[in-house]
């Protein structure tokens, strides 16, 4: 089982508000199942959206095309996102796949089931 987390830093949205943000992770808990999500303040604001997989590929397509890649909100959520997913060991090596900073260095996963 994977483990992705995407992470919305609220201060860097400009025209989004987080009220809005929690309507998309509603939205897409309807869509996928076991999605949760949650807030909370470090340093900022921020809304965690959590989706439990089999399939790392699978749940990274589906993040990247439902928020990422969307013609209306996508531009704005790629500059106040992180996108992170458990590795072989959990969370002790998580995969970077995709962070606001663009010069941040992501890595890619493979299907491994």
């Amino acid at each position: 089982m994977h483990s992705l987390c995407c992470q919305f830093q609220i201060d860097r949205l400009v025209m989004i508000t987080e009220a809005q943000v929690n309507e998309i992770c509603l939205a897409l808990a309807a869509q996928i199942p076991k999605v949760t999500f949650e807030s909370g303040e470090d340093d900022g604001r921020y809304v965690n959206l959590f989706v439990d997989s089999v399939d790392a590929v699978a749940i990274w397509n589906s993040i990247e095309t439902t928020l990422l890649s969307d013609r209306m909100i996508g531009p704005e959520v790629r500059t106040a996102s992180i996108v992170t997913i458990t590795g072989p060991n959990g969370w002790d090596d998580y995969f970077l796949l995709h962070h606001f900073d663009p010069t941040e260095p992501l890595d890619t996963i493979e299907n491994s089931g």
